[in-house]
């Protein structure tokens, strides 16, 4: 969705004169989004501040694993398919 809203703003120019602030948040809702990998928001670990543990289970959710990138402590370098693939074998 957010490749067809960008697409979208793309096109568009915010109308001249911009005539409320209001107006002009919007346009640049439309026109802007993040695309970078939000990574390091679930720390792994094994102490109790650790949202996950080293086999990738939520600490407290029994049946629930997360295997994307929000257990890397930083965005990496290229392509990581590997995540997924370890949990499989978890």
């Amino acid at each position: 969705m957010m490749g067809t809203i960008c697409a979208e703003a793309a096109v568009r120019s915010p109308p001249r004169p911009v005539p409320s602030d209001e107006e002009l948040r919007e346009y640049v809702k439309l026109a802007t989004g993040s695309f970078f990998q939000h990574v390091g928001t679930c720390a792994m670990g094994t102490d109790e501040r650790a949202v996950v543990d080293l086999e990738l289970r939520v600490r407290g959710i029994v049946g629930l694993r997360i295997a994307d990138g929000s257990v890397m402590p930083s965005i990496v370098a290229a392509t990581n398919l590997d995540l997924p693939r370890r949990e499989g074998d978890l």
